[in-house]
């Protein structure tokens, strides 16, 4: 996965979630594009507390780096309404 590749999924307009599939078998589901930065080689996904659906700035509980080389897969899927 290149950042540039990974960037372009993340820019889409309008935003279509994400799974990234990585390479110790975890898959991360991104919901929102603010919940992952794009960096060269790596990316940041924010981990926001539970429950938090209807916050504007949700408060985070973790953040997880990610060297862009252990994802495997992404799959995209259009949001449910």
């Amino acid at each position: 996965m290149t950042s540039a590749h990974l960037q372009k999924l993340v820019g889409q307009k309008p935003f279509v979630p994400l799974r990234l599939y990585v390479s110790d078998g975890t898959v991360h589901h991104i919901r929102s594009r603010e919940l992952i930065w794009v960096g060269t080689g790596m990316a940041v996904l924010v981990v926001p507390l539970p429950d938090q659906s209807g916050a504007d700035k949700p408060l985070i509980e973790r953040t997880i780096h990610m060297d862009l080389r252990h994802i495997v897969k992404v799959e995209t899927a259009r949001p449910t309404a």
